[in-house]
């Protein structure tokens, strides 16, 4: 309801009210909380209230090696190792004893993993949102995204500071739903459920912007416009760590499609019989990416299959131009030349890799195969 000023007001809630409401959240809390401690009893045979991977997540998203996503530092390998088990190494321990050494580094991750939560750029675990783009027009052109919403968020939630009171659960629930995705590490569907709180403080800016419209009241409205287009650049994915990783510091571009995405959809298009998508997946995925050797491989393989043993050579040498020191790769290269019948190419490329290793036991044998 609106007040004498035209402003959106909340009548307060008597005692009685309250107390349903923080009944009504607790026993709401209770029940998802229970029926995760019931499956996890009852399927997993451990009595364990959300996941017993705490530790592990703890440790991949604040090593000092991390990068602050979804992702195993390698020393999470060494120690790995040296425990000789996954399930025996006191990852709280271990991260601890890493933090006090290197408190800084410590600092550093948390305040990347604060960019990277807040950042337009849904970074993506296991389905990436701009690969699915290409399936669905309304994720492709949908304009209300992160961005937009996070950024009218921010200016509806100052709008409104004066009914603080009346907003205090909005509040809490951001504060921590924030905190403990960023303490752990960030992952693009992890966050979405901070959309709510600020869908709330979004639509409240909308409202405000248009009576400030209607009021002919200029100032105010190119103020709180202004305020959520200088968000909505500060917030864009081109800033985003995350984004720069997809893609070597010597190169321009945005790629929001990681590697192993390509791979995993012309996967599935094999899967599905459907040989001229693969080819077609792989190829987009090296073009943006001929870096990778996963990429670089499958599309050379699809090629050398319909005897296009020109464009898979090409691939190849385009892969190791980046790569240079891939011996596993540049052996493939020469067994692709060498069934082409540029014997002499692939017994040079063969040479300098044994010069490299004289013990690569790949190039050992393709030297003998080379032998007139």
């Amino acid at each position: 309801m609106k007040d004498a000023s035209g402003n959106f007001s909340i009548s307060r809630p008597n005692g009685r009210r309250a107390w349903k409401a923080a009944f009504a959240y607790a026993a709401a809390l209770i029940f998802v909380l229970g029926m995760s401690l019931v499956r996890n009893g009852l399927v997993g045979g451990g009595w364990v209230l959300a996941t017993s991977n705490g530790p592990i997540l703890l440790y991949i998203g604040n090593a000092p090696d991390s990068m602050g996503i979804f992702h195993y530092p390698e020393s999470f390998f060494a120690l790995e190792a040296k425990y000789g088990d996954r399930s025996a190494v006191p990852w709280t321990r271990e991260l601890l004893a890493a933090t006090m050494e290197n408190p800084w580094r410590f600092f550093q991750n948390l305040a990347r993993k604060t960019v990277l939560f807040f950042n337009a750029y849904e970074i993506a675990d296991n389905a990436n949102y701009y690969l699915l783009g290409r399936f669905s027009p309304l994720v492709r052109y949908n304009p209300v995204g992160w961005q937009l919403i996070v950024a009218l968020g921010f200016v509806g939630g100052w709008l409104t500071r004066h009914r603080w009171r009346e907003q205090v659960i909005l509040y809490v629930y951001s504060a921590i739903f924030a905190a403990s995705i960023i303490v752990v590490f960030v992952v693009g569907r992890y966050r979405l459920e901070f959309l709510l709180p600020m869908a709330v403080w979004a639509g409240a800016a909308v409202t405000w912007l248009g009576n400030a419209l209607s009021q002919r009241a200029w100032r105010r409205a190119c103020v709180s416009a202004g305020a959520t287009l200088a968000l909505i650049v500060i917030l864009d994915m081109r800033w985003s760590p995350a984004l720069a990783w997809n893609s070597p510091p010597n190169v321009s571009g945005l790629r929001p499609i990681r590697p192993n995405d390509f791979t995993l959809l012309a996967r599935a298009y094999l899967e599905a019989k459907q040989l001229d998508k693969v080819q077609e997946i792989l190829a987009e995925g090296f073009a943006q990416h001929p870096w990778d050797q996963t990429l670089a491989k499958h599309l050379a393989r699809v090629l050398e299959s319909n005897d296009r043993f020109d464009a898979a050579a090409n691939v190849l040498r385009r892969y190791l131009s980046f790569m240079s020191g891939d011996l596993e790769m540049a052996c493939e290269l020469a067994r692709v030349l060498s069934r082409s019948g540029n014997g002499g190419e692939a017994k040079k490329i063969v040479e300098k890799v044994l010069k490299i290793d004289p013990s690569y036991e790949r190039a050992r044998k393709l030297q003998e195969k080379l032998q007139p």
